[in-house]
């Protein structure tokens, strides 16, 4: 039987693991794992990122990481992965964290040891992005969590939604209503599993993309890639409500001129900032 992914494992010095991190997402990576923690900038972690095998070109992967190869001395191997692997590739890895204050995660082969008062979210990435380990993700999630304690019951709309992981947390704080939306198909049968798991398959709505969504928003988080994001302006700011919150990332902290110039027609009331990555608040 033909794998049905690759996995490519990578050495990368730490002061380059955000950069090559973010650099395997625009590829197309379906997730990363890191395997080894560093106490320097000068230490070697060892990086696994998972691809399709579809159209998968190692050799074409080579080239287009080849500048950050040759720049930071990261080393490159491939080999192929079983479907069944995955999961338990995952499973290694992933252990209950608090994403925010009084927020914790718990995957659903763990057993959770919550402290009073605190909300669960039970949750497998499976074969979508969305641990909530990555930086981007606990800085939205903070800023979320914040929003829908000063605005409770507010509507909410979670645009590349993942594992579901930011809609699950949004339910659970009370928003009235949770729409998500992913153009991938599988992040969409992710998260409607982990909505069952959480109980919350009624009230959240999901869509294939956000221009299948309607009506307005007081709060849309949006965690995706920069570029995604500068495509997709005039669908969310379409989306937000009057006085409504905007919350972006996936952005590294460098490109926040970019992200800024483009919604320049929105007032930044706040920015986050964890490892080389950003988040900010955006507000009309």
């Amino acid at each position: 039987m033909p794998p049905h992914w690759h996995t490519v494992t990578l050495t990368v010095p730490h002061a380059f693991l955000e950069t090559v991190n973010h650099r395997l997402f625009e590829l197309g990576t379906l997730g990363t794992v890191e395997d080894t923690l560093a106490k320097s900038a000068k230490d070697r972690v060892t990086l696994k990122a998972y691809f399709s095998a579809t159209d998968f070109s190692a050799s074409q992967l080579q080239s287009l990481l080849r500048y950050t190869l040759d720049s930071s001395g990261v080393t490159m191997d491939v080999t192929p992965l079983a479907f069944q692997d995955w999961g338990e590739n995952w499973k290694q890895h992933f252990k209950p964290f608090y994403i925010a204050p009084k927020v914790l995660v718990s995957p659903s082969w763990e057993t959770p040891h919550p402290q009073s008062g605190d909300t669960v979210i039970t949750l497998d990435p499976g074969m979508a992005f969305g641990t909530g380990l990555h930086a981007t993700t606990r800085l939205c999630a903070e800023l979320l969590t914040q929003e829908l304690r000063r605005t409770p019951e507010a509507a909410v709309l979670d645009v590349g939604c993942g594992s579901g992981i930011l809609s699950i947390l949004a339910a659970k704080l009370g928003a009235a209503t949770v729409t998500a939306c992913d153009i991938d198909s599988i992040a969409l049968d992710v998260c409607r599993e982990n909505l069952e798991r959480n109980r919350l398959t009624d009230p959240v709505a999901l869509f294939a993309n956000l221009e299948e969504t309607t009506g307005t928003y007081p709060i849309i988080v949006a965690n995706i890639l920069l570029s995604t994001l500068t495509e997709l302006k005039g669908a969310l700011l379409q989306r937000l409500a009057p006085g409504g919150s905007l919350i972006l990332s996936g952005v590294l902290d460098e490109q926040e001129k970019t992200l800024l110039e483009a919604f320049s027609n929105l007032q930044c009331v706040r920015k986050e900032y964890q490892d080389e990555w950003a988040c900010y608040l955006l507000t009309l």
